[in-house]
């Protein structure tokens, strides 16, 4: 699936210093994986916009998940404004791909993303 080769290349990117593009390429690996899960079980309409907060606030009330789910949305959501806007310190980009890493795993630890993605 093209997603965890996205994670990869965020990795890579992360290794080699370029943590802007490296947190651009995390927000497109959760929208893609939450795009993905959405059209699966089918939360929203696929004809209406993704909006990527319902679909994760379905997840935490299906699977009773910490709140690791809405703070990593949020966290991929500060890198990828940060990618436009240079708005985030070092210590905040640090944080943010923390809780965007730890967020990208628990999707793809959940049932419904092993389906559509191999390990």
């Amino acid at each position: 699936m093209i997603a965890r080769q996205l994670w990869e290349l965020a990795h890579e990117l992360a290794q080699r210093g370029q943590d802007i593009a490296g947190g651009e390429m995390l927000w497109g690996v959760a929208n893609r994986v939450i795009l993905a899960i959405n059209l699966q079980l089918e939360i929203m309409s696929p004809d209406r916009p993704l909006r990527r907060g319902t679909v994760v606030r379905h997840l935490d009330m299906l699977h009773r998940s910490t709140p690791t789910l809405q703070r990593g949305l949020n966290a991929v959501g500060r890198l990828h404004g940060h990618f436009y806007n240079s708005n985030l310190t070092q210590e905040d980009i640090d944080q943010h791909t923390g809780d965007a890493e730890a967020f990208i795993a628990a999707l793809f630890n959940l049932p419904e993303a092993r389906a559509i993605s191999p390990a």
